[in-house]
């Protein structure tokens, strides 16, 4: 089973003055409908969901066979919620976990690092195991925060650990200040994954 290790890069620099806003995907569930899970994260969250800005998306997160929800509300502004979902054995969902991200979308196929589907003629780590990062299947959320004349988004590596969400990692992917004359600076961060084997192969 490949492990694999985290790099964290930053670059700072003079931004152009737009930026691009993603719109929430559209995520085609079927069961269990988007009423009853909002009324299942309603009857149990602290911060409950206010707003018809609501999406979720069902997904493996752990190694049971039963499908976890993933859901997502977005209040004003850089205001939002993410929680998970567990299903219980008569088939309803209890929630697991509950965080004060504001994710523009969810893109847990963003980064599932279970889920490379490249040929094994073009990649050669390409097989039927599971990549990990330390031993366990990590997602990607993207939390879009900020406040007056700022917009940054981070990115929250998480896993879970029975039944439980454990935070592996946060860092900066970008953050945008506009400062007096209409000049907007940018610093940029981002990681990558190195395979313990590659990184073994370049020492």
């Amino acid at each position: 089973m490949r492990n694999s290790r985290l790099f964290l890069t930053l670059t700072v620099g003079l931004a152009a003055s737009s930026l691009v806003l993603t719109a929430p995907s559209s995520l085609a569930s079927k069961e269990p409908t988007r009423t009853q899970v909002m009324e299942w994260i309603n009857k149990q969250a602290k911060d409950p969901i206010v707003t018809d800005n609501f999406d979720f998306q069902l997904v493996n997160l752990d190694d049971d066979p039963e499908l976890e929800i993933v859901a997502k509300h977005n209040g004003s502004v850089h205001i939002g919620n993410f929680y998970i979902l567990d299903q219980k054995p008569d088939r309803t969902y209890a929630l697991i976990a509950e965080e004060e991200w504001n994710p523009p979308r969810l893109q847990l196929d963003h980064w599932d690092y279970t889920r490379e589907v490249n040929h094994s003629e073009i990649d050669k780590n390409d097989d039927a195991k599971p990549r990990l990062l330390a031993e366990k299947r990590v997602f990607e959320t993207v939390q879009h925060t900020g406040g007056s004349g700022i917009s940054v988004y981070e990115a929250n590596l998480w896993y879970l650990d029975k039944g439980h969400l454990v935070k592996a990692w946060e860092g900066l992917l970008r953050e945008t200040v506009s400062v007096p004359g209409g000049q907007l600076f940018q610093t940029i961060g981002s990681y990558q994954i190195v395979q313990d084997d590659e990184a073994g192969a370049k020492s």
